[in-house]
């Protein structure tokens, strides 16, 4: 399966996971190429590249190749600036249903401060 994000854009510092959940240590990496572009002056990192990271940490964990199929509320809460921030944390929680539909509930968080939330459902992809 072919990840975009994951061991280029982030790479992961410690996971736990079980059925239901995945717990995550993420580290970003500040020198990566979307920052030059997404902002030159002040880089932050990218709403879309928080979505892929939930996506292609489920995927990883799973063994399996996911589409975003609804988003029944994302939410970009804070900025994340590469330059001050590099570690943060992934909160996934998933359940299946009973047309294997992932539906997740996730959180971009550091410390205190929540990034990102994401409440929607994902469909395996064939192929």
């Amino acid at each position: 399966m072919t990840r975009m994000l994951i061991n280029d854009f982030f790479s992961v510092q410690e996971k736990h996971s079980d059925s239901n959940r995945i717990e995550a240590a993420l580290i970003l990496n500040p020198e990566h190429a979307i920052f030059t572009g997404h902002f030159p002056q002040k880089p932050v990192v990218p709403g879309v590249c928080m979505v892929q990271i939930v996506r292609e940490m489920i995927e990883a964990d799973r063994q399996i190749k996911l589409q975003l199929v609804l988003a029944d509320s994302i939410k970009f809460l804070n900025v994340i600036d590469p330059n001050e921030t590099t570690s943060i944390n992934l909160s996934v929680q998933i359940s299946v249903d009973e047309v294997f539909q992932y539906k997740v509930a996730a959180t971009i968080f550091s410390g205190e401060v929540i990034y990102f939330k994401l409440s929607g459902i994902f469909s395996i992809v064939n192929g």
